[in-house]
C-alpha cells in the first residue's frame, strides 16, 4: 500500500513536470491549434515513457522478491545432510 501511495504521489509530480517541459518545448508555435495538439502529444509521450520505467521498475523489484523467496524455500525445504 505504502509503494502504491509513493508511486501516485511520483506520478503526480513528474505529471506537472512534464506539461512544463512540453510548454517550453511549444513555445515556438506560432498556431494555437498546431501549439495544443504539439503540446498534447508532447505530454502523452512523457507519461508514456515515465509510466515504462516505473512498469520495468517494478517489475525488476518483484523478480528480485521472487528470486528470494524460491532461494528461501528451497534452503528451508532442501533435506539437511549431516
Amino acid at each position: 500500500m505504502k509503494k502504491s501511495l509513493m508511486f501516485v504521489a511520483i506520478l503526480a509530480m513528474v505529471s506537472g513536470c512534464s506539461s512544463v517541459i512540453c510548454d517550453a518545448r511549444t513555445d515556438t508555435h506560432t498556431n494555437e491549434l498546431d501549439k495544443n495538439m504539439s503540446q498534447r502529444e508532447c505530454v502523452k509521450q512523457v507519461d508514456d515513457s515515465i509510466n515504462t520505467h516505473f512498469d520495468e521498475q517494478e517489475k525488476a523489484e518483484r523478480e528480485a522478491s521472487d528470486k528470494l523467496l524460491r532461494d528461501s524455500l528451497n534452503k528451508a525445504l532442501s533435506p539437511k545432510v549431516q
